[in-house]
């Protein structure tokens, strides 16, 4: 008989291979995702209702848990992609490495307005004792965890506020799940970058309806916005590029997290919200309705997409770098190009250095009310008076190009100081050129709110057009 044919084992099949994406397309795709939901957190109705000391403290009464959360997100990633603990040895990518070392340093032990190096939750645990808000419920909660309490326990305490305890258990469950991508994904999208830039002015408002001065509450605030912008954005964007690579599984971890987290940040402000409301009465409960009215009706869905944002930036800065150009050029020929001849006394401008004389005076003193009215939170007013300070100092530049076209040349100095005078002359002149463009920029970022970028233009824009207003003046005392 014969034996039966042996039956080869059929071969396994390969699972099919897992699509490879670009990285930063990928980021750039979930940044647009997100972007309605983060939108919906920089025009949130909170900001309104905290206009008086106490609703300033229900707010940080909550914030400080997100402040301690956002740590713990920090310091699982340090843990994740650094030899955070002895023997030691290189591991995970040197780049990465860099990456969250230099995010740790800024956070943990950032410098304090006063020269001292503290954490971000130690500075914001200040700033509360000085505005004279309660930091015993998070003391007993930090207290708890210490002892070694698990959190999510320690947060069950009746003295955690609803809204921080919500949050902040879901930052903890997602730590405790520990997938890489999302608590990258998180802390790049749902937690840098939407730090809102209007913090700074609302403290400030809080600060002059009562005559306080919170000056520990904004430096915090200015220092978060300050490193977003300067550095810490663009850092956590690499490490999340990094970490998901060309894995569209880990992609897809990401989106979900940050989608989560950003919810999660909408319903602790929604809550604080609701804990404010709850306390007003009268003409601020009827404005604290309106403003939650105004929010749900706003169409957050319009907001422009990545793309729509990049190319309107483009679009001005362009436009700010040609009109800057052809401002110049044009000045430059009008004064030292050729002149029809005659021209000389066909008007009479010698009325116009004095002119020119108080424009500048004017706008000295418009740039330094700008400077106080910031100072103060006021920035409707900041914004009016920085406007009207440009608008002088363009009339200026009118006058001033009527005056030298109509006369025969510049003004010779026959003093006794024309040393000092010709070096005043030559950087007024030199920075004039500057302050143009600066000035332009600084009003573009301001005028939209790009609080980062603003305050890095303004660092060289504001003493660079206060030096040449006030310089423009010295010039005409020099010479009349």
């Amino acid at each position: 008989m014969t034996a039966p044919a042996q039956q080869l084992p059929t071969p396994e099949r390969s699972p099919p291979a897992e699509p490879r994406v670009d990285a930063r397309a990928q980021y750039d795709a979930l940044n647009i995702l997100v972007r309605s939901r983060r939108a919906g957190l920089v025009i949130h109705p909170l900001y309104e209702v905290i206009t008086t000391r106490r609703t300033m403290h229900t707010f940080m009464e909550s914030h400080v848990f997100a402040v301690w959360d956002f740590m713990c997100l920090l310091k699982f990633l340090q843990s994740r992609l650094t030899r955070a603990s002895e023997p030691w040895w290189p591991t995970g990518d040197g780049a990465t490495r860099a990456l969250i070392n230099e995010i740790v340093a800024g956070e943990e032990s950032d410098l304090t307005e006063d020269g001292r190096h503290l954490s971000h939750l130690e500075m914001y645990l200040e700033a509360m004792e000085e505005s004279g808000a309660d930091t015993g419920p998070f003391h007993r909660f930090l207290n708890a965890v210490r002892d070694g309490t698990e959190p999510l326990i320690a947060l069950q305490h009746p003295s955690v506020p609803a809204p921080a305890r919500a949050f902040t258990t879901a930052t903890m469950k997602m730590i405790e799940r520990g997938e890489l991508a999302e608590v990258a994904s998180s802390f790049t999208l749902a937690r840098e970058a939407v730090i809102p830039a209007m913090f700074g002015p609302l403290i400030r408002r809080v600060d002059r309806e009562d005559g306080t001065n919170s000056k520990r509450l904004r430096y915090y605030f200015d220092r978060h916005v300050e490193l977003d912008g300067d550095s810490h954005g663009d850092l956590s964007r690499d490490m999340l590029c990094h970490i998901c690579g060309d894995s569209i599984a880990n992609w897809r971890l990401a989106t979900d997290a940050a989608l989560s987290a950003l919810d999660a940040r909408q319903a602790l402000w929604d809550g604080i919200e609701a804990a404010i409301v709850a306390d007003l009465d009268g003409l601020a409960l009827e404005s604290a309705h309106k403003a939650r009215e105004r929010y749900t009706d706003h169409r957050v869905g319009a907001v422009p997409t990545e793309e729509q944002a990049a190319a309107t930036n483009s679009f001005f800065v362009r436009l700010i770098y040609i009109l800057s150009t052809v401002v110049c050029a044009a000045v430059a020929f009008l004064i030292y190009g050729p002149r029809p001849e005659a021209l000389h006394g066909q008007l009479d401008v010698s009325f116009l250095p004095t002119v020119n004389a108080t424009l500048n005076g004017t706008a000295t003193v418009l740039l330094l009310v700008a400077l106080w009215f910031v100072k103060r939170g006021d920035i409707r007013n900041h914004k009016r008076t920085m406007l009207t300070a440009f608008g002088v100092s363009a009339g200026f530049l009118v006058t001033y190009v009527i005056y030298h076209w109509f006369k025969e040349g510049p003004r010779p100095y026959t003093g006794d100081y024309r040393t000092l005078y010709l070096s005043i002359l030559a950087s007024h002149i030199v920075l004039a050129v500057a302050v143009l463009p600066l000035s332009l920029f600084s009003l573009y970022r301001g005028w939209f709110m790009q609080v980062a970028k603003h305050k890095r233009i303004v660092r060289w824009a504001f003493p660079i057009w206060l030096y040449v207003s006030v310089t423009g003046v010295l010039i005409y005392f020099f010479l009349y």
